[in-house]
């Protein structure tokens, strides 16, 4: 609880409007009142803060003695599983490219030889001055060949159906994404984030010179009061 409520409605009461000299020193009578009032506001709350912020730290790191190695086993299994079912995809999608490899090159093999036979039939046809019939080889080649190619795009919609591993279902999974920074010169320069902290140190140890050892920033000087 507050040490003393009263001083501390009285230093809230005290109010001044600036105007002059007189008054410049009533403000600061107020404001040295006021500093003093917030003294007796800390005495009152920080004991109690830190006993409670030690409790605070006492627990996290009980808590911390049975929990960190339950996270290390976690993680580790996590890890496994992770390796596991990434192979899983890899041989399930090399599989696929095996299985669309194959049904592309018998499509391949089957039209080489539609077209060798019928390319063969019509130069027969057509020294026997049988143009017509040479045409109608032609075009049944290019009918099968059709039906050949229809037939493999429907296999390959089949092959290339999306891949599904299964997993147990007290596990769920996501893809995470993360980075890393090949090129920092190739950076936007709205993905750069300046260092504020050692700007600030750089502008309180060189004032006005740390515009020319920064670049690209200009240093205000502002009037800080504090009450003695």
């Amino acid at each position: 609880m507050l040490q003393n409520v009263n001083e501390y409605n009285e230093a809230l009461s005290l109010t001044v409007e600036i105007k002059d000299s007189e008054t410049q020193e009533m403000a600061c009578v107020v404001l040295s009142r006021i500093k003093q009032t917030k003294l007796m506001v800390s005495n009152s709350f920080d004991p109690i803060i830190k006993k409670a912020h030690e409790a605070h730290k006492q627990a996290i790191t009980q808590r911390d003695e049975y929990m960190k190695p339950l996270d290390k086993a976690e993680t580790e299994i996590k890890r496994q599983l992770s390796i596991y079912m990434i192979e899983e995809r890899r041989k399930k999608e090399e599989e696929q490219r095996i299985r669309l490899e194959l049904i592309r090159k018998e499509e391949a093999e089957r039209k080489k030889i539609i077209e060798e036979t019928a390319l063969k039939k019509a130069q027969e046809l057509a020294e026997q001055n049988q143009n017509k019939q040479a045409d109608e080889a032609l075009t049944q080649a290019d009918n099968k060949i059709e039906q050949i190619e229809t037939v493999t795009k429907i296999q390959e919609e089949i092959i290339n159906k999306p891949i599904i591993i299964i997993k147990p279902q007290t596990i769920s999974t996501r893809t995470n994404y993360r980075f890393e920074i090949v090129d920092k010169s190739k950076i936007k320069p709205e993905f750069l984030i300046p260092d504020e902290v050692a700007i600030r140190k750089i502008v309180l140890a060189m004032k006005e010179g740390a515009e020319a050892i920064v670049g690209g920033i200009r240093v205000i000087k502002e009037l800080g009061i504090s009450s003695r």
